[in-house]
């Protein structure tokens, strides 16, 4: 159980136990204490290193929480819907300025890309621009797109369209990328399909895609 297992942890100077020096390991802790346990390790090695001074991360805050945004004046001043800057704050926090700035600055950002998670254009350009997002596993993972009932059937073409245009693609890497994302919900969900209406809606939804939009992709051999 996950309530047995330690979150003690343990900084080891590997240069003590082996004679192997400049190597640390950090064994246990948990995800909460992460801000702890990094602060505790940064000192350490920056005595090592000579520097006698503390780290100061405590008492600074986490990127999105250096204050919270007054959704109500946001939602009055540049029209979007409460419950939307409500999702979008609880995501970025007061980051949400930069996605308010990408809304204003082209309107199309509005647009919502995936209905199932109400994730809109500006997001996924937030997430390209200042998250590191190359494919549309990467935006997924960020940002939850594809990640609803659908599977990425409304809104993976719409992705991939918006990674050509970032990135300058061209329009063969575009249909691999949604071939990709898509082969791989497919192949996720359909090993868990619980019953036959499932697993005929996977298959529609793959079909369209490859029928409609002209995609090409391996057949599950299920």
């Amino acid at each position: 159980m996950e309530d047995d297992l330690t979150r003690d942890h343990e900084i080891i100077d590997h240069g003590d136990i082996d004679d192997v020096q400049n190597i640390y390991s950090l064994i246990g802790g948990k995800l909460a204490a992460f801000r702890f346990i990094s602060e505790e390790v940064v000192d350490i090695i920056a005595t090592k290193l000579g520097n006698g001074k503390r780290s100061i991360t405590h008492s600074k805050a986490l990127p999105g929480a250096e204050f919270f945004p007054n959704i109500e004046q946001i939602s009055e001043e540049h029209g979007i819907p409460l419950h939307t800057l409500k999702r979008l704050v609880s995501k970025y926090g007061s980051r949400i300025n930069k996605i308010i700035s990408m809304i204003e600055n082209d309107t199309q950002s509005r647009e919502i890309i995936c209905k199932c998670e109400n994730i809109t254009e500006a997001e996924v350009k937030y997430a390209i621009e200042y998250e590191f997002a190359k494919t549309i596993s990467d935006i997924r993972r960020r940002t939850r797109l594809g990640m609803g009932s659908c599977q990425g059937g409304g809104c993976t073409l719409k992705a991939a369209r918006i990674l050509k245009n970032e990135f300058n693609f061209s329009v063969e890497k575009e249909e691999l990328e949604a071939t990709n994302f898509l082969q791989k919900r497919y192949n996720g969900i359909y090993s868990t399909a619980k019953s036959s209406f499932s697993i005929q809606q996977l298959e529609l939804n793959m079909a369209n895609h490859k029928l409609i939009a002209n995609l090409q992709g391996e057949d599950n051999e299920s």
